[in-house]
């Protein structure tokens, strides 16, 4: 009987068999990997008589290197720019490129990750065409065609999701254009470290927060140096979706990221999976630590799918077996971290929400369930399950936030998205993609029995909104008619 079988007939289970967690992971040939410096893929040739035409005005230098861009019919991108480096389990610290100028013309790589049938069904991600690396301390900058000496623009900086163990930053699907060309503000996607790499252990075999550190190290280099790129470092807001969106609200309460941004977009996180982790987190650290340091990435990578597999955990943080650790630098304990989100809204502006059927996306995939939710008996267990799990895992978590940290110093708005409801994927997880990077993302079956047309009128509501948010961290409407919701609950 498949997963999602079971699933079903047994009650339709915890948001494990939802898949999260519960998605087939497939090996990355990782013999075919690059060295570093060498992953570069080729652009077109319509990049490449873009490229000759644009090199004299298209070079940016800054404290930690000078560098060549690139443009397309609508914007300026600068990819692929090293902000860290580091040694395997070791902290990120900031890298400086040596003399010259360095053409940052093609996608970054993924961060070393084994391959997602979420991220590949959902997002479109290419991983044969992708190379990857260990460390995955890379950003890529997107800048308005028309962007004129001296502007300061407001700064957005993208967290992808993908669990903590999936993901990556130049992919279609998150091509942040739309945003920047109808907006003109500048987006800045950052990469980190993932998986056992990323958010398990130290060189010393203790509890780390590498990709946190990692993704604090990307604001550093941000804060320094996107003046440059005719950014406002005094204006930079931090937008996740999912496990990025987790990680923002980590990043809230960190040490030493007071002075790095001034707003937060805090999309679909899944609040349940960060509580009560001690064990499974404990389970992995013990099996991890039984691989040599100096293991090859293929056997680092295949203990990671086996522990994964032999965890024996029923709660819902086996939904994301990956995330930062409380009381390990650069976080506070979990006993201290509601006084620090406390303190953090005081000085932050936040926009938090959810979709309302955010589990159906877990379901999506499978055949099974589609001939299923069309039989009526069935699809009503099925939706009646869907909307308590989206409540138990992500909607309760975020509203609770909203109303629990609202206070008279700075904004707080909760949003609450519907749009699709009806449709098999409707209202599900990372549909509120499709409308904040629009028809980049539009070949999703996410959008299952949507146009584009809907996803092109929607989209430039759902980016207006976000747009007005980044700008001023205000929002000066309470709903977007067929799509969402939003409350103010603060300032």
């Amino acid at each position: 009987m498949k997963t999602y079988q079971k699933f079903i007939l047994g009650g339709l289970g915890s948001l494990g068999a939802l898949g999260l967690a519960a998605w087939t992971y497939k090996k990355v040939d990782l013999a075919q990997r690059l060295p570093l410096g060498t992953y570069r893929i080729q652009p077109t040739m319509r990049d490449l008589i873009n490229i000759q035409n644009s090199r004299q005005k298209l070079q940016w230098q800054t404290d930690n290197g000078t560098f060549r861009g690139w443009e397309d019919e609508t914007v300026l991108r600068v990819q692929g720019i090293r902000y860290a480096i580091s040694e395997r389990y070791g902290v990120p610290e900031k890298y400086t490129y040596p003399e010259g100028v360095f053409d940052m013309m093609t996608p970054a790589p993924l961060s070393v990750q084994n391959r997602s049938g979420f991220e590949e069904f959902y997002g479109g991600v290419q991983y044969d065409a992708i190379p990857q690396d260990e460390f995955g301390q890379y950003l890529s900058i997107t800048l308005p065609k028309d962007i004129q000496p001296n502007e300061k623009l407001p700064v957005l900086v993208w967290i992808h999701g993908g669990g903590y163990g999936n993901g990556g930053i130049d992919i279609k699907s998150y091509d942040p254009q739309l945003l920047v060309s109808e907006h003109r503000i500048i987006v800045v996607s950052i990469s980190y470290r993932l998986g056992v790499l990323g958010y398990l252990r130290d060189r010393d075999g203790h509890f780390a927060n590498l990709g946190l550190l990692d993704q604090i190290e990307a604001l550093k280099w941000i804060h320094r140096n996107i003046g440059y790129f005719g950014g406002d470092n005094q204006q930079v807001t931090l937008y996740g979706e999912s496990a990025g969106a987790n990680a923002v609200q980590y990043l809230m309460i960190a040490q030493g990221t007071e002075e790095l941004f001034q707003k937060v977009i805090i999309a679909s996180s899944p609040f349940a999976t960060m509580d009560d982790r001690d064990e499974l987190n404990r389970q992995m650290l013990t099996a991890y630590n039984q691989l040599p340091i100096d293991a090859t990435l293929e056997e680092i990578l295949a203990k990671q799918d086996q522990i994964i597999a032999n965890i024996d955990e029923e709660g819902y943080a086996k939904n994301m077996f990956f995330a930062p650790h409380y009381g390990v630098y650069p976080l506070p304990t979990k006993e201290e971290a509601e006084a620090a989100w406390t303190e953090a809204t005081q000085r932050l502006d936040v926009l938090i929400g959810a979709t309302t059927r955010e589990a159906a996306a877990f379901i999506g995939e499978d055949s099974y369930l589609k001939i299923a939710g069309s039989l009526p008996g069935i699809k009503r267990l099925i939706e009646q399950k869907l909307k308590t799990l989206s409540h138990d895992i992500f909607i309760n978590g975020a509203e609770s936030f909203a109303q629990r940290y609202a206070n008279s110093q700075r904004a707080m708005y909760y949003y609450l998205m519907h749009w699709g409801e009806g449709h098999l994927l409707g209202a599900s997880h990372t549909i509120d993609l499709s409308l904040a990077f629009g028809n980049n993302h539009s070949q999703s079956p996410i959008l299952l029995g949507m146009t584009k047309e809907d996803v092109d009128y929607y989209g430039r509501q759902f980016r207006a909104v976000l747009a007005g948010f980044i700008k001023t961290g205000a929002i000066d409407v309470d709903e977007i008619p067929e799509v969402m919701t939003i409350e103010h609950l603060g300032k």
